[in-house]
């Protein structure tokens, strides 16, 4: 009868879930047993590393006073409720100490519970611990300004400028641990907050690359910012003064005729017509050169109302009135940025004006329109000739 009826309690309560079973009482009467029950497991404590979790609890024993075996663990992801997920790592299956890590955990809020075990008998689950927050997000970074601001081209014309960085976890995360940055391929800096203030010097296209990461050990994706910086003014190479009107106009300006004043590269043409962009390959402009009684040429042009150009003092007489500028309607005038040249080709002689013959060479002076700039806004000033030029 007595076997009958352990097996009858084995088949009732038998399994993970049993929190009571019965004891023998001695080896060689297996037949005298008593009941024990098996005890509800201590609160744990869970504590995060990055995204590994340690869990450690209290032994706990039956009334009877007999030690469990070991311990299941568990998370859930509220206070209460929910559905139990076993834990993995070094937490799974049965724990024969007193805590484990269980690595790798997913984002989320988790509250671990353990659960003793004997056998297969398992105690009462255990109040939830505190949540822990496992973060598997990274951060976000940006740009949040960069001072001097750069003007409508991209360019700043004062050195050094600061990037501004500024980095932010996701609701609920870990928080930014640092900011890694650097400049120009040079030596990685990690500030460890969630702002950095980048400074870079120097004329030249300069790159900052930079990324943040979260105390969970997350890094963001690795982002990149351009920097350009000009602070020295535009240059004119050269103001030339070439013969095109063919026999027996050497030495006068007229029909053919050009003049070509070479800058550097980045100037920006917008600044010598207001009606050309600042990007385009190359543009022109229709309307009239002029050369007036004091021998300085200028170019008009409807496309070209404010600016236009400037002037140059050709140095000789190529017109011989006192009284009337020589004109050349049907002019024009041409840019090239990839070489900077800006080139004005003489038109037909208008009414005005009277050209001189057999001039010997001059030293020509270019004045810029005011506000002639490169594309980071630096001016140009008057240049000089390097050398004589004439018709």
């Amino acid at each position: 009868m007595t076997w009958t009826l352990l097996a009858v309690l084995f088949i009732s309560w038998g399994g993970p879930a049993a929190n009571a079973y019965w004891q023998s009482l001695s080896s060689s009467n297996f037949g005298a047993a008593k009941a024990d029950s098996m005890p509800q497991g201590g609160t744990p404590a869970a504590s995060l590393s990055g995204t590994n979790v340690t869990i450690s609890w209290a032994a706990v024993s039956t009334p009877a006073g007999h030690a469990v075996t070991g311990y299941t663990v568990a998370r859930y992801t509220s206070a209460s409720g929910g559905t139990p997920v076993a834990a993995g790592g070094g937490c799974a299956g049965t724990v024969t100490t007193l805590s484990c890590i269980e690595q790798s955990v997913p984002g989320g809020s988790w509250f671990y519970t353990v659960t003793p075990v004997i056998s297969l008998w398992a105690g009462a689950e255990s109040a939830r611990s505190a949540a822990v927050n496992t973060d598997s997000t990274p951060p976000t970074i940006s740009v949040t300004s960069i001072s001097p601001t750069p003007n409508g081209l991209g360019y700043d014309n004062t050195s050094p400028v600061t990037v501004n960085l500024a980095a932010v976890d996701n609701t609920g995360g870990s928080g930014v641990a640092n900011i890694k940055y650097a400049v120009d391929g040079g030596s990685t800096v990690t500030v460890n907050a969630a702002t950095a203030a980048v400074s870079v010097s120097g004329d030249g296209i300069h790159s900052v690359s930079f990324s943040a990461t979260d105390v969970a050990g997350n890094s963001s994706t690795p982002q990149t910012q351009t920097v350009n910086i000009d602070t020295t003014a535009p240059t004119v190479s050269s103001v030339t003064m070439v013969n095109g009107g063919g026999g027996g106009n050497a030495g006068r300006a007229s029909t053919g005729d050009t003049l070509t004043i070479v800058f550097s590269t980045d100037m920006d043409p917008h600044t010598l017509c207001s009606g050309w962009d600042s990007t385009s390959a190359s543009q022109t402009a229709n309307g009239t050169a002029s050369i007036s009684t004091a021998e300085v040429l200028t170019f008009t042009s409807t496309s070209c109302a404010v600016p236009s150009f400037g002037s140059v003092a050709l140095g000789a007489a190529y017109n011989t009135s006192t009284t009337s500028s020589l004109d050349f309607t049907s002019s024009t005038m041409a840019w090239t940025q990839s070489t900077g040249t800006l080139v004005i080709t003489l038109g037909v002689p208008g009414t005005g004006g009277t050209a001189g013959t057999g001039l010997s060479p001059a030293t020509p002076v270019y004045s810029p329109v005011t506000g002639a700039a490169d594309k980071a806004g630096n001016h140009v000033g008057t240049i000089t000739s390097g050398g004589k030029s004439k018709f």
